[in-house]
């Protein structure tokens, strides 16, 4: 006995959309540690030059 078709058709087509999902919420997460790490940046920046420091000096080092 072959299996249906359209069984296996919405099973792929499921499979499908739940990676494409787990891609896209992986591609977002991957954004917001960017974002992260550029407000990390600046909040060093700012620190460094209240104290009268080279901020990419700080930032190399980093």
């Amino acid at each position: 006995m072959e299996p249906n078709l359209d069984v296996l058709n919405a099973d792929l087509a499921y499979r499908r959309e739940h990676l494409l999902s787990e891609l896209g919420s992986r591609q977002q997460n991957a954004r917001r540690s960017g974002v992260r790490r550029l407000m990390e940046e600046r909040r060093v920046r700012r620190a460094a030059a209240a104290r009268g420091l080279d901020p990419a000096d700080l930032i190399k080092r980093a």
